[in-house]
């Protein structure tokens, strides 16, 4: 790069195109006019200001005269196309009316984009040598001077303030022509910060006449800028569109505030360190259009134009703070860029905690995409780990709290409200004062230590006593809260300001006098300090109390630090040597803490009484009714021991009673209440009903729907129902739109029948529904198969709910009564899922006592046997099974620990409370005259001899429990695993879009036609496909490339889900564009698991769409 600016003079060749891509552009006064321009070519101007970039990132060590040469050809040819940008799309305030085009405004913002890594690299070069940086500044000033003799100038006028005279050009923002462009103004900001920052600001005049100096005119472009920003956010441009409100959003946007918000303080900064302060606020009240108003010389009554005074004034005062104060820049103050990274930092999180790609977003980056957060991080703030779901936040430390500045100048209006809450609800939680005061700057450099001088000059004091006057009168329209706290701020930076400069200057004398002049009144005014005293009462500004009392105490140790000083002003270099007479701030904050403890120790005093009246009132009650203490059961009894809970059955004639208990419950739609009864209106739950896979012992068999009357142990398929609890009325579920006229029912119409019509009528939307998607047919309720669908769901759900829990190592019931075996197609016993008979069985029993012409009614004792005997026959039919299955040996005798005992122990009430005794095979003994055929039948079976020779598979109990599969800890493996993929389907071997399956562990090739099929006569994707067949539609994927998992529903429903890979920071990284290394958050996988294993697919997915609410939908079935 070095030999190309030497030799081919790269520097001037690349602007020299750039300018011959863009001359179309230049408008009759030399500046760019982008209206109407062509995309396509702004592409291409983009390519060639990467070239740029590439030739200026690395600066030299060392200069030669040839590349001086060649260097500064360069600059000059980069300061005719930033002359060419100076004032370019100029905007001018619209009236009447509002804007009827909006005017362009993209291609400027892109163009200033661009260029502000370049206009940094360009003065890091100008830096590293002292001749370059001088005759690049005298360039620079006389580009600036020629782009200001462009514009039209009226004559100057003179204007007086406080027996000041200012004799300065008139110009109004609102009303005259002003552009948000100018990167030379900014340019010459950043050359002049240099050679402070250097020291070759010492030999400046040897280069430029001093003379020529005029910084009132100099930094007149950017004090525009920077009110115009301000009346925009006054909403007095509210008419000339969204144009105005973007460029001024992007001014002060991280992406581009470096070189241009953060120059136009800087320009201002360097005017008020050359200018007389009185003259330099003065131009600012010009500029802001206040002058009249804190001359005295106006008197508005119109509301609207008062209302624009406040927002311009709360405006002027916080420039005014950030002129001041904002010094944690290199060369404006003795501090690093560590430093300022630090505050940057800082200032984030006091809005708010925050993840570290939110930090990141929030900082500028260097010409290298880097924010320098990782060497501060540490020092600033502490990690809090992230839990199973969000991610890790830092917290800012306590000790870097004071450095917090309520005014910050990259805060915007949101972030300054939720940083100001923030503290301020902390300090409340610390039982702390809520004074929000202003941290304690670094020193100015001494090229800008005169800026200071605008804290104690005569038109600040003015300004103060102005607006602490108006709030004193207490008249709305005349000031804001917001202005007094500004003011109040100011006020609070210059005492500060004194007071660091006594501490400093031992005996010398300091001529920094703010609170000499504040002291003061005027003629027709009180002292600022009279005035705050004032201020203080009001009860709209109660809120700064707090605030005005530090303001009086900082006040009164800067008179204090003033008494030693007979012959003038004199600092204390040991506080503590002064005499006890003196110590009033001192004597007054512990007075204030002693009175603090004070009423904390009498609060806590209070509350121990309290205490002790209410213990001794509640051992009077128990003295006075004696009698019924004695008669109460003991509390340990309400908690049954393991002999008590044996005594409670479930089954059979000594089953328990069950006591029936009133419930009320309200419709989510109509809010009205209704008793569940039998021939009261069905009340009804939301239901989702799915096919699932979540139990299948045999993953990637066809799916066929199967109408066999018995379920395979395998549990291919089942049909899932869920609910979300939700209740309603069934009237009020079939017409929300119709409720609340649920309640015309009435009871008489209930009283000959068993059940009334509306549940009856549920009954059946229910069943047919589990028919419909359980067997992926049209709707039949004739269909003899719709309650046999009805009992399946409820046994695979129960199955389903109970697989999650650690409790027990298989399911804990599972057989029924075969028919008889002579009939054709038949299962084995081995064959059939007997808990899904059981249910089936349980819940038909009552259909044998159903006849059309005699009424019979089975009595409670018979149900009770019956409920009984099918227990005990499933219960041998399922040992037989086990039996014929297991292929473990005996087990060994061992030591029987505490763990054992437990499990015995809660064996055997389980046992009890089912009506089982405790040796199951006595159950074989007791039935024996009739299981002994049944056994011969069942273990007879062709298929279970070919079972026992190992000819055919047989699921084994306990049943195996599915899972997610395993995933590595690092993510890199899955990329590399990922990286050796090729679409199967595909001839050229191009890597497609590697999807894993979370379910199986199958690899596909998603977003791509090549794997494309048919399903129910419909292309679909192969994630799709797979679903279909893996998860009976239901899919749980990993997108490698973009680290994100997929959860499809059916063909046409998905949505994605943060995948469970974290990188250091606890945060995931969609679309891996951060690109840390990530690792396996076992927490969150399990979560993810959960997820899948409990069938909250389906609500995942709905309740994304409801948040994500895109208005183009994505075409799930292609994925």
């Amino acid at each position: 790069a070095r030999h190309l600016i030497e030799e081919a003079k790269v520097i001037k060749v690349i602007v020299g195109t750039i300018m011959e891509v863009l001359k179309g552009h230049l408008c009759d006064s030399n500046r760019f006019q982008f209206q109407g321009y062509n995309s396509d070519k702004f592409f291409r101007i983009h390519v060639i200001f990467h070239d740029l970039r590439y030739i200026l990132i690395s600066k030299p060590t060392e200069w030669t005269d040839a590349l001086r040469t060649a260097f500064l050809e360069g600059f000059k040819a980069f300061l005719d196309l930033l002359g060419c940008m100076q004032g370019m799309e100029e905007v001018k305030r619209q009236f009447g009316q509002h804007i009827e085009v909006e005017p362009e405004w993209e291609a400027g913002f892109s163009l200033q984009i661009q260029l502000r890594h370049i206009l940094s690299m360009f003065q890091d070069w100008c830096a590293s040598d002292e001749t370059v940086l001088l005759q690049a500044f005298r360039e620079c000033h006389g580009a600036l001077i020629h782009c200001n003799h462009r514009a039209n100038q009226s004559e100057p006028t003179d204007f007086y303030m406080c027996k000041q005279i200012l004799h300065i050009r008139p110009y109004k923002v609102s009303q005259e022509p002003v552009s948000i462009h100018l990167p030379i103004s900014r340019l010459f900001a950043g050359l002049y910060l240099h050679l402070c920052r250097t020291g070759a600001i010492e030999r400046l005049h040897q280069h430029v006449d001093p003379a020529s100096y005029d910084y009132t005119y100099l930094a007149e472009h950017s004090l525009r800028c920077l009110v115009l920003v301000a009346q925009v956010s006054a909403e007095m441009w509210r008419r000339n569109g969204l144009s105005l409100v973007s460029q001024v959003y992007y001014y002060q946007d991280v992406k581009c505030r470096d070189e241009m918000y953060d120059k136009d303080v800087l320009m201002l900064q360097i005017a008020a360190s050359k200018m007389d302060p009185n003259h330099f606020l003065m131009l600012l009240l010009l500029r802001f259009e206040l002058f009249d108003v804190f001359n005295g010389s106006t008197s508005g009554k119109d509301q609207e134009l008062l209302k624009q005074w406040n927002r311009l004034t709360e405006e002027m005062l916080f420039l005014l703070i950030v002129i001041i104060g904002e010094r944690y820049v290199p060369g404006v103050s003795e501090v690093t860029k560590e430093d300022v990274t630090m505050r940057e930092v800082i200032h984030l999180l006091c809005i708010e905690p925050m993840a570290h790609s939110g930090l990141v977003k929030g900082l500028p980056e260097n010409e290298s995409h880097e924010t320098g957060l990782e060497s501060v991080i540490s020092k600033v703030s502490n990690f809090k780990k992230p839990g199973v779901s969000g991610h890790g936040l830092y917290e800012v430390k306590k000790e870097c709290l004071p450095e917090f500045n309520p005014f910050f100048y990259h805060y915007s209006k949101s972030q300054h409200s939720k940083a100001e809450d923030s503290q301020k609800k902390r300090r409340a939680q610390e039982g702390t004062d809520q004074a929000l005061r202003p941290p304690v700057p670094p020193a100015f450099c001494p090229a800008f230590s005169s800026v200071v001088r605008l804290l104690s000059c005569d038109i600040f004091v003015h300004i103060l006593r102005r607006v602490l006057q108006r709030a004193a009168k207490d008249r709305s329209t005349q000031w804001t809260e917001a202005m007094v706290q500004r003011a109040l701020h100011l006020i609070g930076q210059a005492l500060l300001e004194e007071k660091s400069q006594l501490e400093a200057a031992a005996d010398e004398e300091v001529a920094f006098d703010f609170s000499v002049k504040a002291r003061l009144g005027s003629e027709h005014s009180k002292s600022v300090f009279q005035l705050l005293t004032k201020v203080k009462s009001l009860p709209a500004l109660e809120g700064h109390s707090d605030m005005v009392k530090w303001i009086l105490q900082v006040k009164r140790r800067v008179e204090l630090y003033m008494c030693l000083a007979p012959g003038g002003w004199r600092a204390m270099n040991r506080p503590k040597a002064l005499p006890s007479s003196l110590l009033s701030p001192q004597v007054a904050q512990d007075k204030d803490k002693a009175e603090r403890k004070r009423k904390a120790d009498a609060a806590k005093l209070h509350r121990q009484k309290i205490m002790a009246q209410m213990s001794a009132m509640q051992r009077n009650f128990i003295e006075s009714n004696k009698m019924l203490y004695d008669n109460m059961p003991d509390s340990s009894s309400s908690h049954p021991g393991p002999a008590q809970r044996e005594r409670c059955v479930a089954l059979g004639p000594q089953r328990g009673s069950t006591p029936a208990q009133r419930e009320v419950l309200t419709c989510i739609l109509c809010q009205e209440e209704q008793e569940v009864a039998a021939l009261s209106q069905a009340m009804v739950l939301t239901a989702c009903v799915q096919r699932s896979t979540v139990l299948t012992q045999c993953r990637g068999k066809a799916l066929a729907p199967s109408n066999s009357l018995f379920m395979s142990p395998e549990l291919v398929v089942g049909t899932h129902t869920g609910s979300c609890g939700h209740i309603m009325h069934s009237s009020c579920w079939q017409n929300p739109l119709g409720s609340p006229v649920c309640l015309w029912h009435s009871a008489d119409a209930f009283n000959q029948r068993d059940f009334s019509d509306s549940i009856a009528e549920m009954l059946v939307v229910c069943a047919t529904t589990v028919h419909r998607v359980g067997l992926e047919t049209p709707p039949n309720e004739l269909c003899p198969h719709v309650p046999t669908m009805a009992w399946n769901t409820c046994a695979f759900t129960i199955q389903a709910i109970g697989e999650p829990s650690r409790t027990h190592d298989a399911p804990p019931l599972s057989p029924v009564l075969l028919p008889t075996i002579s009939r054709e197609n038949t299962p084995s016993i081995l064959e059939v899922d007997f808990f899904h008979l059981l249910v089936g069985m349980v819940l038909s029993v009552p259909a044998l006592y159903h006849e059309e012409a005699v009424e019979l009614q089975p009595s409670a004792v018979s149900s009770a046997y019956n409920h009984l005997y099918i227990l005990h026959l499933v219960t041998m039919a399922h040992l037989v099974q086990v039996l014929l299955t297991s292929d473990f040996p005996a087990a060994a005798g061992g030591e029987e620990g505490e763990e054992a005992r437990a499990a015995a122990e809660l064996y055997i009430t389980l046992t009890h409370y089912l009506a089982l005794p405790s040796n199951l095979f006595q159950l074989f003994w007791e039935h024996r005259e009739s299981v002994r055929p049944l056994l011969q039948r069942w273990c007879q079976d062709p298929a279970v001899t070919k079972a026992q020779k190992g000819e055919i598979q047989t699921v084994r109990y306990p049943r195996r429990r599915n899972h997610l599969i395993d995933l590595p800890a690092d993510y890199s493996s899955l990329l590399n695993q990922a990286s050796h993929f090729k679409c199967p389907k595909s001839n050229d071997g191009e890597r497609k879009h590697p999807t894993l399956c979370l379910v199986c562990g199958t690899m596909l090739c998603s977003q791509s036609t090549c794997c494309q099929s048919q399903l129910e006569g419909e292309d679909v994707g192969a994630c799709t496909a797979h679903a279909a067949t893996c998860g009976a539609g239901v899919g749980v994927f990993l997108s490698i490339r973009e680290c994100e998992i997929v959860l499809k529903a059916s063909k046409t429903r998905g949505s994605t889900y943060p995948a469970p890979y974290l990188d250091d920071y606890g945060e995931t990284d969609p679309q891996l564009v951060r690109g840390n290394p990530l690792h396996l958050c076992p927490e969150r996988y399990k979560k993810l698991h959960q997820l899948w294993q409990q069938h909250c697919v389906l609500e995942e997915i709905a309740r994304s769409l409801e948040v994500d609410n895109v208005m183009f939908a994505l075409e799930w079935q292609m994925l």
